[in-house]
């Protein structure tokens, strides 16, 4: 297939280019996708069993299949790579689309295809049908200020992108500072579709614009990580520190190096001494494990990286009560609390401290000795204060919240519609949520439940709503809901209908 081929402008057609239509794919590209469509795991959520997906066998325990000899997971498996089969008529089915990404020199030209692989799944009477499709998505023409879609002749820069990545705070997630952008353009077109890098031609990458950012040095961390579009272009071509980070042996890091500025020495780029850099290079730190292991100098791995999870809530407490992150993990750790969950707690308890009038430079307040003890006996009193006109406001909100309420042939959303519930769903989930009440009703956090419609009166996920934007969704121990439940999550707050709250607070 011919295709036209843009200037950097975009204004003027200077030539035209071949590229692959769905029948032209390279065998080698078509079996690296293939296979790896093949190493999925099923999920029948009702009956609680994994199948493999290339011939439909039950898995064991350690995700092992025994048909085709190979083991498809850990213990803990990449939610990315499973397909949840869900009921309808107690038949199952499902339809679900993976990425891929493929780099090829053609003309002098550098293309980068995404192909997509879906896996159509059907399932009657024990009797599984499957199909594999793979097709082009997207073909792009990548240059160093940006990429030019062949396919529907839109041009994407750089600079437009770096100029809506740095309008945010650093900390923020990104479907989150997607969202808040209300999904624009070239946002959503870097960021929409995560997937897995073709590698074993990078190093033809070397006689390209590519030729500094030493990308092929990567190639383990590509072949175990999924990536998306901003991630193999914007990051290596636009952003000085991919180099650095690269050359570092950094390399998750380097994949993430837009919150990486690089300064006149080691320890003010990383705020820690070079000497520590053989052990960020053997664990290979993220973003927030560099961070807490800046602030702590904590050389214990599975805690550096327990911690690490928390880090954006560590972030909250010290910029809304100016508690230093390291003076909160070293109270953790002397007082043995566990942070899972707990940071949640103890940021509940110093907002009951302030809101109390205690004082929050008295270190005996800030860092109590039993805070679970402490954090109930405030809470107690702050309800007590208050409880009333909560109690009151909450209902009139979840009846006015009732016009965001979602449904499904599985699921459900609705506004939680009472203190008591909202008790209830703490208890259930063994989360913080009750502690939202006062928020909640002011209209500032709002509050809705998931639950799966063949268990309404189970809780499934504790969402919370600000500004119309999910800002939290937790399953039971503040866990995350897994790619299946976030994607509906997604989709719904979508099409939330924003609401302005007149309460009273008197």
């Amino acid at each position: 297939m011919r295709q036209l081929k843009y200037d950097v402008n975009f204004n003027n057609i200077v030539d035209d280019i071949h590229v692959w239509n769905n029948n032209e794919i390279p065998e080698n590209v078509w079996d690296f996708v293939e296979k790896s469509l093949d190493s999925k795991i099923i999920y029948d959520e009702e009956s609680d069993i994994c199948y493999c997906s290339k011939c439909f066998t039950e898995l064991t325990k350690k995700y092992y299949c025994k048909k085709c000899h190979k083991k498809l997971g850990d213990s803990e498996y990449d939610s990315s790579r499973v397909i949840n089969v869900y009921d309808i008529d107690k038949e199952k089915y499902n339809e679900s689309d993976f990425y891929y990404y493929v780099f090829d020199i053609n003309e002098d030209k550098l293309l980068l295809y995404e192909i997509k692989g879906t896996i159509k799944l059907y399932i009657r009477r024990f009797s599984p049908l499957k199909q594999h499709l793979i097709s082009v998505n997207k073909v792009l023409l990548v240059d160093k200020e940006g990429i030019t879609d062949l396919l529907t002749y839109n041009r994407y820069s750089f600079q437009n992108f770096k100029k809506e990545i740095t309008e945010v705070e650093q900390d923020d997630y990104l479907w989150e500072l997607n969202d808040r952008y209300g999904a624009s353009d070239v946002f959503d077109y870097f960021t929409s579709n995560y997937g897995f890098l073709y590698t074993d031609n990078l190093t033809k990458l070397k006689k390209t614009i590519y030729k500094y950012t030493y990308i092929w040095d990567s190639i383990k961390y590509l072949k175990n990580n999924d990536i998306s579009l901003w991630k193999i272009t914007y990051l290596p071509l636009a952003n000085p520190s991919f180099e650095y980070l690269i050359k570092y042996k950094l390399y998750t890091l380097a994949y993430n190096s837009d919150k990486i500025e690089f300064k006149k020495s080691f320890k003010e780029t990383f705020g820690v001494d070079k000497k520590y850099l053989p052990f960020m290079v053997e664990n290979d730190f993220n973003y927030d494990e560099l961070k807490i292991f800046s602030y702590t100098k904590i050389e214990d791995v599975y805690l550096l990286r327990r911690l690490a999870i928390f880090m954006h809530e560590f972030v909250k407490v010290k910029n809304n009560y100016g508690i230093g992150i390291d003076k909160v993990v070293n109270y953790f750790l002397k007082e043995h609390i566990h942070p899972l969950g707990k940071i949640y707690e103890y940021s509940d308890y110093l907002k009951f401290c302030k809101e109390l009038g205690f004082n929050l430079k008295d270190k005996k307040v800030i860092f109590p000795k039993d805070l679970m003890k402490e954090h109930d006996k405030l809470y107690l009193q702050y309800e007590m204060i208050v409880k009333p006109m909560i109690c009151e406001n909450i209902i009139k909100i979840g009846k006015i919240l009732e016009i965001n309420k979602y449904e499904d042939d599985n699921y459900v959303i609705y506004p939680a519609p009472s203190m008591d519930s909202l008790i209830e769903e703490s208890s259930n989930q063994n989360n913080c949520v009750k502690t939202y009440a006062e928020s909640y009703s002011k209209g500032e956090s709002l509050i809705f439940f998931m639950r799966n419609k063949s268990d309404l009166n189970k809780s499934l996920v504790t969402i919370e709503v600000c500004d119309n934007k999910v800002v939290q969704a937790r399953i039971k121990n503040n866990g995350e809901p897994d790619s299946s439940l976030m994607n509906i999550i997604k989709n719904w707050e979508k099409k939330l209908v924003p609401i302005e709250f007149e309460i009273s607070t008197n």
